[in-house]
């Protein structure tokens, strides 16, 4: 047994004031003058041994209530089972994402349950402990300790995050200590719903051999939960609405299958398409949706399904990015009409420019999507080392053939590959397209009927590691890519090839030019996602980029690569939903956040596993059947102990009652 103020104890010493009284207690006596005494002597005997014994009864039953009132005064208790200390700092750790929205009891989401069992520990210390509170936004202020009364307050302000956090990153973000703290016994409580798919992801911490940590789960009363897992475009290149497909996938987190959820498509806050979705238990379903509604350079998208009780998730935004006009730029000794400015003559689909190497300036090259080397022999140093940056930076090439072969550079740019002369006395036909290669997969609508393909005599042949493209029937290569380097061993002249009069020539030459278009730009995001990276279509270096939504702007740091701009942002001040990106208040981008979809993943680390992942650690244990019904009991069970003070009380008021019954009664 302890006592939570053990000062009072002394009062131990009234005990004596009783003692004393009944020892020291003389009576004057009175003289009564009988005629005859004799009669009297044995009720005299017995009076005096019926008083003593009343006396002492009367005696004992003030003893007990004294030492019963110091005892109540001094609050004994029993201590917990957990044996926790009561250090003079205390940590609490508290988990505010999304995923504890779902139910621990009836109208108590997971969140509230933790902000009462973060109060009720809060209340369980004395006077003068200093408390830290923190959250998944690791705030700054969380740094400091302060009072009782702060943290209470900073209690009622808790509101939910986007961002989770494992064990790992909670612990060493509670290792940063003020420095007149940095030796002090410490008492740390997390307080999370320990779900299984992150909480112990990294490698353990270091932690202080004088700090204790108590790890508190919050268990759901089920797991079930409907969410988005992907959505993709059958071609990340959009030109027109017609031909392309919006893929979704959602997942159903629940041990129930889930019939013919209704799920609707929304383009730019207008509904556009309905669906009903059957999952099966623990599994996945997919939707599709035609794009035939009418696109904007940036245009907003939006899913929603309806699942209950968790509703964080059942919006889904993303952006479909309308593809903008490639850039051509064709390098040729004859720049004019040659048979590539005919080919991307189109302006609705391409920004060409032709060029000869003397009078090219080299800035262009960084600036284009699709570079078209046509019928050079040799490269200058400075385009040679312009082709180098522009195709580490991921630019495509299209090398064409000269008469006299590749330039050697050629074979630098295509890594391994091996090139040598090549001499047929005719032109060999090109063997059938392979319509199984993922390049050609999209470029035919009917694939039935054979047609003639063209003819080709080639002055260069390679070996390497590439894809062929197109083959010659002699077996010699005819297009071949590596990467986004693309090699035609034929000179685009009427005498060595027919490809660029043939029907071929067109859909093949798109494909090149539309897969240049460097679409790193994702659909959507994250709200955790702390760097993002941009394929922008106009860039200038000197420019302040800015996010926008509604009210709130955020200017994050930010680095520009030719038209590659990375942002790196305040992942704990992103929300759910559409910003827009700007430069001098004119929008050049939009962009969608969601919630990760490893929020939406419900299911617990059971207590077991915890504690056998903690088996090891001396310092962290769990503590677990706590009754979130009633949570302030609870914490004084496994916290404060068992407290005995009102079992003193009404012993003493017995004790009290005795005495008095004593006096009344016994005569």
């Amino acid at each position: 047994m302890s006592f939570l103020y053990p000062a009072f104890l002394y009062g131990l010493f009234a005990l004596a004031i009783p003692v004393i009284i009944h020892l020291f207690h003389f009576r004057k006596a009175k003289k009564v003058y009988f005629s005859n005494t004799r009669f009297l002597q044995s009720v005299k005997k017995v009076s005096q041994a019926k008083l003593r014994f009343r006396h002492l009864l009367v005696l004992f039953a003030r003893l007990l209530f004294i030492l019963f009132l110091v005892l109540t005064f001094a609050q004994p208790y029993l201590p917990s089972a957990a044996g926790i200390r009561k250090a003079g700092l205390v940590d609490i750790y508290l988990d505010n994402s999304y995923s504890l929205s779902n139910r621990v009891a009836e109208d108590l989401s997971g969140l509230d349950a933790a902000v009462q069992l973060a109060q009720e520990l809060v209340n369980s210390y004395p006077q003068g402990t200093r408390f830290r509170l923190l959250t998944n936004d690791f705030n700054t202020a969380a740094q400091y300790y302060t009072s009782a009364e702060t943290i209470a307050d900073r209690l009622t302000e808790v509101q939910f995050s986007g961002v989770n956090r494992s064990l790992p990153e909670v612990l060493n973000r509670l290792e940063i200590l003020p420095m007149e703290e940095e030796n002090a016994q410490r008492e740390v409580f997390i307080l999370s719903d320990f779900q299984e798919h992150h909480w112990f992801r990294e490698a353990e911490p270091e932690l202080d051999t004088l700090t204790q940590i108590s790890l508190l789960p919050i268990e759901f009363e089920q797991a079930g939960n409907l969410h988005v897992d992907t959505v993709y475009l059958d071609q990340p290149v959009i030109f027109s609405a017609s031909d392309n497909t919006i893929h979704v996938v959602l997942a159903n987190e629940g041990m129930k299958a889930v019939e013919d959820v209704p799920v609707s498509l929304s383009v730019s806050g207008q509904q556009v398409a309905n669906s009903t979705v059957s999952i099966p238990a623990k599994g996945q379903a997919n939707l599709s949706f035609q794009l035939n509604f009418p696109l904007q350079p940036f245009t907003p998208a939006t899913l929603s399904f309806q699942d209950f009780p968790l509703t964080f998730d059942n919006t889904f935004h993303f952006v479909i990015q309308q593809a903008s006009k490639v850039k051509v730029l064709e390098i040729t000794d004859e720049p004019g009409e040659t048979a590539i400015s005919k080919v991307y003559a189109d302006t609705s689909y391409f920004l060409f420019e032709s060029s000869h190497p003397g009078n090219l300036n080299v800035g262009a090259v960084s600036s284009a999507d699709l570079v078209v080397v046509n019928g050079l022999s040799s490269l200058g140093e400075s385009l040679g080392a312009a082709l180098r940056d522009f195709e580490s930076s991921g630019g495509s090439i299209l090398f064409i053939s000269a008469e006299e072969g590749m330039p050697d550079a050629v074979g630098l740019l295509a890594g391994n590959l091996a090139l040598e002369e090549v001499q047929l006395p005719e032109a060999v036909r090109v063997s059938p397209v392979p319509l199984e290669h993922p390049f050609f997969q999209d470029i035919f609508e009917e694939t039935d009927e054979p047609f003639n393909m063209p003819k080709a005599r080639p002055v260069v042949s390679w070996q390497g590691n590439s894809e062929e493209l197109l083959e010659l029937q002699s077996g010699h290569p005819f297009l071949s890519r590596q990467k986004q380097l693309y090699l035609l061993a034929s000179p685009m002249e009427e005498e060595f090839t027919n490809f660029h009069q043939h029907a071929l020539f067109v859909p093949v030459m798109y494909k090149v030019a539309f897969n240049s278009l460097q679409l790193s730009n994702k659909l959507y995001h994250t709200t955790d996602d702390n760097l993002i990276r941009l394929q922008l279509a106009e860039a200038e270096g000197d420019k302040v980029y800015k996010l926008k939504r509604k009210e709130q702007e955020i200017i994050p740091n930010q680095r520009l690569n030719d038209r590659m701009l990375q942002l790196e942002l305040p992942s704990y001040v992103i929300e759910p939903g559409y910003y827009q990106l700007l430069m001098d208040d004119e929008v050049v981008y939009q962009l969608a956040f969601n919630h990760s979809k490893q929020e939406s993943k419900l299911d617990q680390l059971r207590i077991e596993k915890i504690e056998e992942e903690v088996s090891e650690i001396p310092q962290m244990e769990v503590i677990k059947d706590i009754d979130l019904d009633n949570i302030r009991a609870s914490v004084e069970e496994k916290f404060e102990g068992e407290a005995l003070w009102k079992w003193t009380l009404l012993l003493a008021l017995l004790a009290l009652l005795a005495e008095v019954l004593l006096i009344r009664f016994l005569k």
